[in-house]
């Protein structure tokens, strides 16, 4: 039971449409991630087999800040959702500008490496 007396079932088909409103960007985000990997691996597979090969140790070294970035986010979102509902709308700043910071300096080094290595 809810707290407004009714099945606890209803309260969940009438979240549903908010939680997919929340969940259609990540959706569009994720989708958007495995177009663009599959368009590199078509585009390299039509320049040779020695271009595709390289892609899966390129593609695994970008895996490892992406995936820093997204575990530390995640801490994030969740400390920020629950300062916001509890109103405590500066450290929901505070965890945003974190956020902005750590992914503004992984975008940084990934564009660094990016450059260094296209000159060899």
């Amino acid at each position: 039971m809810t707290r407004g007396g009714g099945s606890a079932r209803w309260g969940v088909f009438e979240a549903a449409p908010k939680l997919l409103a929340l969940g259609f960007p990540l959706v569009i985000g994720r989708l958007s991630a495995l177009v663009m990997q599959a368009t590199d691996a078509w585009m390299l597979g039509k320049v040779g087999e020695q271009a595709q090969a390289a892609l899966t140790p390129a593609g695994t070294l970008m895996l490892i800040p992406q995936l820093f970035a997204v575990s530390f986010l995640m801490a994030v979102t969740t400390k920020v959702g629950s300062a916001r509902g509890a109103d405590r709308g500066r450290f929901a700043l505070t965890g945003i500008a974190m956020a902005a910071g750590i992914g503004g300096a992984l975008l940084a080094a990934m564009l660094a490496a990016a450059l260094t290595s296209s000159r060899c």
